[in-house]
């Protein structure tokens, strides 16, 4: 396809068609020959022509914004297919970023060879400018420059068109990016139930957000905010408006910010919110207006109806519980004194009789004495624990810095004087300082250092460790031995008063770790137990 210049160039012209032809008309320097009459006015016109000339151009050149002067070229058709830069000015170079000589003369398919699959037809329509005249003006991103411009073009003559361009880049990247914040700030808005709102107060209009709106329950898209005086009984109850305007009042009036917590309506069903607002001054300091947030707090409010609501029946319930729990300790304490009495004469009168008459009496009448005498024993250990146990509950904790290390090592200490015949080996951490009261940690010690001290008979060189570990993600205490061990299978009973996982082989009452424990749990902290049988076990404790 030849493409030719749809239109001849005006005298002056110096546009060039596709195949490179020269259509400039009057741009030769006339020959010189003989002034003829009339030829002085027409010098001085031509003299005139030429400042103007050099007027123009000296003004295209200095000119702030860019400015390309181009000729269109047109396929057979006649339509646009391409455009020449005749001339463009050093404000064009800087915008482009393209040296003057590497544009002037050339094709813009030359200059921008993908000017063709740009977004926008700068071709057509700087083309329809040049044919058709007139003028027009966009704002577009220009591919070629990564640039968005401002441009104007008109035509200057048939066939050409000048464009006047300016960098709007950074203008159109501010707009976008207040864009993008107004979007965001409707998104946390939308996500937070927090709708904005302005007063001014000449015009007593009142604009609010969609998320305003929203909370109120208007369609942003197809309604507006009322007035603040149009909300009483509309968006709020006429005694909350009533606050609310007294609030908004004292405002105007003191220029004093306020936040109150309102029931509000939406579609008549109440709601909760934060009203918050402040004054907008004028460079005098003057109130003009106000402006605020309305936060929807109803669920928030109905979460904390609901905690109301149920500390008052968890208040309730610990009232009722702390009751029961004194109740049985002190039915506990009472039976534990009260049967101690009839244990004494019983274990009295048991031992008198051996003593008085043991030689009379038949060796199966002795052996039932003993047998009484031992049960006696046994359960005076017995309510010896059940009262221990109630002193572990009912005691006031007293917190003080306590030496771990140096209670089981006194604990150790006591337990090889009753059985000093035993081979044990004893290995305690040294520095195991806690916070704790004193008394009960003790107490702990001697259960869980007893208990591994009474399993660890069965072997004859026992093995006894009481130190820290880091097991488990957390920091915690363990007293660990290499006796009589226990089936992991019956582990959730070990901490239940009155269980034993063992027979008559080992005395107890079943009362030390239940003990242990509340121990543990007075001092914020828990207990558990790993075991196998006949290999031994750990006890493992930690204290807040």
């Amino acid at each position: 396809m030849t493409e030719t210049p749809t239109l001849q160039p005006s005298p002056g012209s110096r546009c060039q068609d596709m195949a490179g032809r020269d259509h400039s008309m009057s741009n030769a320097e006339p020959a010189e020959h003989e002034l003829q009459d009339g030829e002085e006015p027409v010098k001085r016109a031509e003299a005139l022509l030429r400042e103007s000339e050099r007027r123009y151009s000296a003004l295209f050149s200095n000119k702030i914004n860019g400015m390309a002067h181009c000729c269109i070229i047109t396929d057979q058709h006649g339509r646009p297919v391409d455009y020449r830069y005749l001339q463009i000015n050093e404000a064009y170079e800087r915008i482009v970023g393209i040296k003057k000589g590497d544009i002037e003369g050339r094709r813009a398919r030359e200059v921008f060879p993908q000017i063709t699959t740009y977004a926008f037809d700068y071709i057509g329509s700087y083309g329809k400018v040049a044919l058709q005249g007139g003028e027009v003006k966009f704002e577009q991103f220009f591919e070629g420059t990564k640039q968005y411009l401002s441009i104007y073009a008109y035509s200057p003559l048939p066939g050409e068109f000048t464009a006047i361009f300016s960098d709007v880049t950074e203008r159109k990247r501010d707009e976008e990016d207040a864009w993008q914040k107004k979007a965001e700030l409707k998104e946390a808005q939308r996500l937070s139930h927090v709708g904005s709102w302005h007063w001014d107060a000449k015009s007593d209009l009142f604009s609010g957000s969609d998320e305003l709106l929203r909370i109120y329950g208007f369609d942003p898209a197809a309604q507006f905010l009322p007035n603040f005086r149009e909300q009483r009984g509309r968006c709020y109850p006429v005694e909350e408006w009533e606050r609310l305007y007294a609030a908004v009042q004292k405002t105007v009036q003191t220029g004093t910010g306020y936040q109150l917590d309102l029931k509000a309506l939406r579609h008549d069903a109440a709601i909760w919110v934060t009203a918050r607002g402040e004054a907008v001054r004028d460079a005098a300091g003057r109130v003009v207006g106000l402006r605020g947030t309305v936060q929807d707090i109803t669920e928030r409010k109905q979460a904390e109806e609901d905690i109301l609501a149920l500390n008052s029946i968890l208040e309730q319930r610990s009232t009722e519980l702390e009751a029961a729990v004194r109740e049985q300790e002190s039915f506990s304490y009472s039976v534990s004194h009260d049967l101690r009495a009839p244990l004494r004469h019983i274990n009295s009168f048991s031992n008198i009789l051996l003593e008085d008459y043991g030689v009379e009496l038949p060796s199966g009448a002795r052996y039932y004495l003993e047998r009484i005498s031992g049960a006696t024993r046994k359960m005076s250990a017995l309510i010896d624990h059940l009262l221990e146990l109630s002193r572990v509950v009912r005691t006031e904790l007293k917190r003080e810095r306590v030496n771990l290390s140096k209670l089981a090592k006194g604990v150790a200490a006591m337990l090889q004087e009753t059985e000093p015949e035993r081979c044990v080996k004893m290995k305690i951490e040294d520095g195991l300082l806690v916070q704790g009261d004193r008394g009960l940690l003790r107490q702990l010690l001697v259960n869980l250092l007893g208990n591994a001290w009474k399993y660890s008979s069965v072997r004859p060189v026992a093995e006894i460790e009481f130190g820290r570990t880091g097991a488990a993600g957390e920091q915690s205490f363990f007293v660990m031995d290499n006796g009589a061990g226990f089936d992991m299978a019956y582990s959730g009973k070990l901490f239940e008063s009155f269980q034993r996982l063992h027979g008559a082989e080992f005395e107890g009452t079943g009362i030390g770790l239940a003990t242990a424990q509340r121990i543990v749990q007075r001092h914020g902290g828990t207990i558990w137990a790993q075991g196998k049988v006949d290999e031994g076990a750990v006890f493992y404790f930690t204290l807040s």
